[in-house]
């Protein structure tokens, strides 16, 4: 969803996981929603997208979304479900392959685990790379 105004609805169309600087949610079908502010803002705003849900890690939960922030100087972090979920780690590679050029430093959290997980854009190369970076931080799922 191409667009400089702040979303409001979500397409049920498949997206193309594009990145633009500051607060995005990518949807589980890779739709990116530009939003202004804050996610949790934006949740209490759109009660009909959000379903009840008090807070980001409430909704990413419920939907499988994952809460992007595109800072400046190439600095991006993602919000996912699971740190162990195959569709989560299929999500976050795909945000991050397909805006290779837009980020530098990517920071995952996973709303199931304890830690982070830090990917440098130089060190991007393939998925079983990526899937080696997150076993070190979350292992126990691709063995």
């Amino acid at each position: 969803m191409e667009t400089s105004k702040e979303a409001t609805h979500v397409p049920e169309s498949t997206g193309d996981y594009r990145l633009y600087p500051g607060a995005l949610w990518i949807t589980s079908t890779g739709v990116t929603l530009r939003i202004s502010g804050f996610h949790d803002r934006w949740l209490t705003e759109h009660p009909d997208i959000s379903h009840g849900a008090r807070n980001v890690a409430e909704f990413i939960l419920a939907t499988g979304w994952t809460a992007v922030t595109l800072f400046g100087e190439g600095y991006l972090e993602l919000i996912i479900r699971g740190g162990r979920d195959p569709e989560s780690r299929d999500l976050a590679f795909e945000v991050l392959s397909r805006n290779r050029p837009s980020w530098s430093k990517a920071v995952l959290m996973a709303l199931d685990c304890e830690g982070q997980a830090s990917v440098r854009g130089e060190d991007f190369a393939d998925r079983r790379r990526f899937e080696d970076d997150l076993d070190r931080v979350w292992p126990g799922i691709m063995d």
